[in-house]
């Protein structure tokens, strides 16, 4: 069981710290106090970027390219490597992780019969989406500002995800094409989504690993990438409980909740506190703080679901209830990628 914990005095105390200084402009002049102190624990391992350094390139702004306008390729254009492509693969290689679990989760949500004329049109956009990263990576999308991967390694990880994800893929766009999903797309979507997800996690280590040799790796990019990944845990559980909802394996994805909450609760304390083990900074600037401090009120609201779901199936209100609140909670932690990303 994940301790519920009280956030009154925690965030009173960040409250009283977090007071930024006149007309500051620079990560370094707009940190906390409690986070120049803790780089002063973890600095001499991982050097800090300067507030330019960052890829400003966000989900938002590829959803708007690669969704709202059909999810067409940039054209193949090769993309040089430099620190700001790099940690976009990065970042983008991290949607299809989320975009797995979020594809999952909807095929659920539609199966069990919640909004699934909207839920469809999202499938519809979310694979489309997530082939486009693919092609990107394949072969490089300048609109996106993406590289084409080019290691031996990486280019066959790349064909492991497209193998797991067009099996993947047959059955939900035989469910789109019939305006509904049954046991088949539930079935395909219970036994391959986990192996889609580690697959995609495995290609963000191996970007990861090349933009560290290539010391474009930062904390704040290890912030922005565990905030990426907080926002695939998120639609995982959603995931998990719909699995238990629909009476699929019921105690398997039980056990898998537990885990995938518990994991979510350890890294918002560490985006939180700050984590020396994680290499985890502290809020750098009171603005990303406040935006931690609103995930984990909403968060707190969406615990007591997933934790019900481990002691018995959900009933048809229970399932509307994370229906409103899984949208809402990815997009305050996707708001904390944003901020991370824009210093």
């Amino acid at each position: 069981m994940v301790k519920t914990i009280s956030n009154s005095g925690r965030w009173a105390a960040r409250a009283r710290r977090a007071k930024p200084e006149g007309g500051a402009t620079t990560v370094f002049k707009k940190m906390t106090p409690g986070l120049a102190c803790f780089i002063g624990v973890v600095v001499s391992a991982i050097t800090v970027p300067t507030a330019d350094a960052v890829a400003k390139h966000t989900v938002g702004h590829a959803e708007t390219h690669g969704e709202k306008h059909g999810g067409g390729h940039g054209g193949g254009h090769a993309v040089e490597h430099s620190e700001k492509t790099v940690k976009t693969a990065v970042h983008l290689t991290g949607e299809l992780s989320m975009r797995s679990q979020m594809i999952s989760a909807e095929t659920l949500f539609v199966a069990l019969g919640v909004d699934s004329e909207r839920r469809l049109h999202v499938l519809e956009d979310s694979c489309a989406f997530f082939e486009r990263i693919l092609a990107g990576l394949r072969r490089g999308d300048e609109s996106l500002g993406l590289p084409a991967v080019q290691s031996p390694e990486a280019l066959a990880q790349l064909d492991r995800i497209e193998e797991l994800w067009y099996l993947l893929y047959a059955a939900v766009q035989k469910g789109l094409d019939a305006g509904s999903m049954g046991p088949e797309q539930v079935d395909t979507i219970a036994s391959l989504n986990l192996g889609l997800l580690r697959e995609a996690d495995r290609m963000v280590e191996l970007l990861k690993e090349e933009a560290a040799r290539l010391r474009f790796f930062s904390m704040l990019v290890k912030a922005t990438d565990l905030s990426g990944r907080q926002h695939t845990l998120i639609r995982r559980m959603a995931k998990e409980f719909l699995l238990i909802a629909y009476g699929h394996d019921a105690e398997t994805h039980r056990e898998s909740l537990v885990q995938t909450y518990a994991l979510f609760e350890r890294n918002l304390n560490g985006l939180i506190d700050g984590d020396a083990q994680m290499k985890l900074l502290p809020p750098p600037t009171p603005e990303i703080q406040s935006q931690l401090q609103r995930v984990e009120e909403t968060w707190r609201r969406f615990l007591p679901l997933m934790q019900a779901a481990t002691q018995g199936r959900p009933g048809p209100e229970a399932v509307a209830q994370v229906a409103r609140q899984v949208a809402p909670l990815a997009e305050e932690m996707e708001e904390v990628v944003h901020l991370l990303e824009a210093l």
